[in-house]
């Protein structure tokens, strides 16, 4: 008997527990949906302790790069007129001062996952930076030299200009734009360390365009010409980096990450000088030229930076925010053809390779779910 009234008592506590769990998940705090599998040990996403996680983000960037590329030197200044050896002047380029670079603007946007297995990531996004630019050079007057000007600029862009000027302008435009997919593994190396090691898929379209206008021609009637050369490029590779994050305590963490790619791509290459007509009627030796080359390109980024996270909402979401300082580089992005005048036939011509290259800030906002 006393063995029934025991066994009785036990039978309705387990049930009013079990009401009473039900119970607080028909009015919840927060979810009541059942835990996805896991602990996976060291190997899980940092939005882990996000309350019935979708393990979806969402981000956006504000991009503030300086955008440099060598080979783009388009004339000299001769300080010693144009009857002697050329022996002291200047170079005009855009890197004869570094404040000459400007910060260029720019975005980037991505989403990304972590999927249920074993806490794979997913990440995709969209980099674009707008690139302009702007130098001139002008000759002084430092008198005649032999009844001509003892300074005068010497252009390195001109098919056909045998003639010295007074003044030379550059002006350099380019679109950036690259799209990345990648599909990574992140660990947690301790409880301070994490890391990310990805792999994936690169797209590129870097579309430059590049004029030079040389005014004040000396001996002879026509007036200034205008060089154009179109340097467009896309390409498609493999992409692999590592994210690291080094966690600092209340939310904030120390980040560096590093990336490298190496794409199959394709250039476009025109070049040509606008039609000048001189007063007599005659007109310059004009050219209009354009290429199409193959050719690999690798490409190597790295950025450092901090970063803020914050839960909201009952710990449903997360907000982070992040700033960075990036390098970007992309070799032997820069392959017009440099004339420099001579001979009205055939002058000096090189391909004038150069390294394109970009660093400067980012601020990024991030939604985790």
């Amino acid at each position: 008997m006393r063995l029934t009234f025991l066994a009785s008592l036990g039978m309705i506590a387990a049930a009013t527990a079990h009401a009473s769990a039900k119970a607080t998940c028909e009015q919840p705090t927060v979810c009541c949906e059942e835990p996805k599998p896991g602990p996976f040990a060291f190997s899980f996403p940092p939005e882990r302790d996000i309350a019935c996680s979708q393990n979806f983000y969402v981000y956006a960037e504000g991009l503030a790069f300086q955008a440099k590329q060598d080979g783009m030197e388009f004339a000299a200044r001769a300080d010693q007129g144009t009857t002697q050896t050329f022996l002291r002047g200047e170079l005009a380029a855009f890197d004869n001062d570094r404040h000459n670079w400007k910060y260029q603007p720019g975005m980037r946007f991505g989403l990304g996952s972590y999927l249920n297995y074993d806490a794979w990531n997913f990440n995709c996004s969209w980099t674009w930076v707008h690139i302009t630019n702007y130098e001139t050079i002008h000759a002084p007057d430092l008198g005649l030299l032999g009844g001509k000007p003892s300074s005068v600029v010497v252009p390195f862009w001109g098919l056909g200009l045998n003639a010295d000027t007074l003044t030379a302008t550059c002006v350099w435009n380019a679109s950036y734009n690259v799209l990345d997919f990648q599909l990574g593994k992140p660990y947690h190396l301790s409880h301070a360390v994490k890391c990310l090691l990805h792999a994936g898929a690169r797209l590129a379209w870097i579309n430059q365009h590049l004029s030079q206008h040389y005014g004040n021609l000396l001996n002879t009637v026509f007036s200034g010409p205008i060089q154009h050369g179109d340097n467009h490029f896309w390409g498609i590779g493999g992409r692999i980096g590592l994210d690291t994050d080094w966690l600092v305590g209340k939310g904030w963490s120390l980040f560096a990450n590093v990336s490298s790619s190496m794409l199959s791509g394709n250039f476009l290459i025109k070049q040509k000088i606008e039609p000048t007509v001189a007063t007599n009627g005659a007109e310059i030796s004009n050219f209009d030229i354009q290429r199409h080359m193959h050719q690999n390109m690798p490409n190597l980024e790295m950025a450092f930076g901090l970063s803020w996270k914050q839960h909201f909402l009952n710990n449903r979401y997360q907000i982070s925010l992040q700033g960075a300082y990036e390098f970007i580089e992309w070799f032997d992005q820069l392959n017009l053809r440099k004339f420099i005048a001579g001979a009205l036939t055939y002058p000096s011509d090189i391909v004038s390779r150069g390294n394109l290259t970009m660093n400067g800030f980012s601020l990024r906002l991030q939604l985790d779910m």
